[in-house]
């Protein structure tokens, strides 16, 4: 998926769920991060690049939100957890939307999983955003 289908995906989903324009901004930066940080790797160290591998593994992203939703009280930076926790979110649907247009790595690394319902960058891939996010916002107005 393209990362604009990836924000403005994010974003709506999270702003229709949550009620928050700041909660939605910061997961539409974080549904960016599996990719950037893969291409920043690949930048500086020039090894083989296979994409939607290891950055886009659930695991490194849930395991950090269960702690600081666990530990969530116990943070003195309140701002600061509601900051990474809804990045890590943003994060966690980039893979989730990643895997409607491919796949990728399971509970098991080496393991991929998804579906391919179109290709990214197509044009089924933006019509798909468009009216998703669309119906999504029209509800949240039409439920206010």
């Amino acid at each position: 998926m393209k990362w604009i289908n990836h924000k403005i995906l994010t974003f709506s989903i999270i702003w229709t769920i949550t009620d928050s324009i700041t909660a939605g901004i910061i997961s539409a930066f974080g549904s960016i991060f599996p990719d950037a940080i893969e291409f920043f790797v690949y930048y500086i160290f020039p090894l083989k690049r296979t994409h939607r591998t290891w950055s886009h593994w659930f695991v490194i992203y849930l395991i950090p939100l269960i702690l600081i939703s666990i530990s969530h009280y116990l943070i003195l930076n309140q701002t600061f957890a509601f900051f990474i926790k809804f990045f890590l979110i943003g994060a966690l649907f980039h893979i989730a939307e990643d895997s409607i247009t491919g796949k990728v790595p399971g509970i098991i690394l080496k393991k991929k999983i998804g579906f391919r319902f179109f290709k990214t960058g197509s044009f089924e891939e933006y019509l798909f955003t468009f009216t998703f996010s669309s119906i999504l916002i029209t509800t949240k107005f039409y439920l206010i």
